[in-house]
């Protein structure tokens, strides 16, 4: 019988020691929940989900300020890559508010950056764009320059999908100089390059300025 009542506050602070690693384990579990969510996704790329989502909704002034705030926090992070392409991002969303000048700023800043990652592809796209907003700012020399660079590093890499954007966009220049045989070979060989990226819609945007430049 002593042994029996001896045993009752053992239980019960075994219980209780029990009940203590249960609350510690289930605050360790909610402190490592909550600091998933919160570490999900850094901050930088949260403008940039929030440019991306405001640039779909036709809202391009919250867009250009959410991809600008990503720039800002990817160049404090010493981030090339990622601050080249809320630059190139904030471009677009210069561009479409009319401030070409201002969308040009941005991708002669984004360059550089770009080159610094080494990586030719993405340096190709940029240079694509360059050349594509040199095309709306009027300046062909500029934007032929840029075009060529990205062309003759597409055609090294073997990169279709950016080659076809490029031989688009020269197309256009072709068209804006009147050269419009030119244009049509540039459209045709953007045509295939997009093909063989299987990049449809490019393709079909090709189709129709090559259809343009014959008429």
């Amino acid at each position: 019988m002593a042994r029996g009542m001896r045993s009752l506050p053992y239980m019960r602070q075994q219980s209780t020691r029990f009940l203590l690693v249960l609350m510690m384990l289930l605050g360790f579990t909610a402190l490592n929940s909550s600091g998933i969510i919160c570490a999900a996704e850094p901050p930088e790329e949260s403008f940039m989900q929030d440019g991306l989502r405001a640039y779909q909704h036709g809202s391009f002034d919250k867009a250009l300020e959410a991809w600008e705030q990503a720039a800002k926090l990817y160049q404090e992070k010493g981030d090339a890559m990622g601050q080249s392409r809320a630059l190139v991002h904030s471009a677009h969303a210069s561009e479409s508010i009319g401030r070409v000048t201002q969308a040009l700023q941005q991708l002669e800043l984004a360059l550089p950056l770009a080159k610094q990652t080494n990586d030719r592809m993405w340096i190709a796209t940029v240079l694509e764009n360059l050349g594509r907003t040199y095309l709306a700012a009027r300046n062909t020399d500029a934007a032929m320059q840029y075009l060529n660079e990205a062309l003759e590093m597409t055609a090294t890499d073997r990169n279709t999908r950016v080659s076809a954007q490029v031989h688009n966009d020269i197309g256009l220049v072709k068209v804006s100089q009147q050269h419009f045989e030119e244009a049509l070979t540039s459209f045709t060989d953007g045509v295939q390059e997009a093909l063989a990226a299987g990049d449809q819609p490019l393709a079909v945007r090709a189709r129709i300025n090559a259809s343009r430049a014959l008429l």
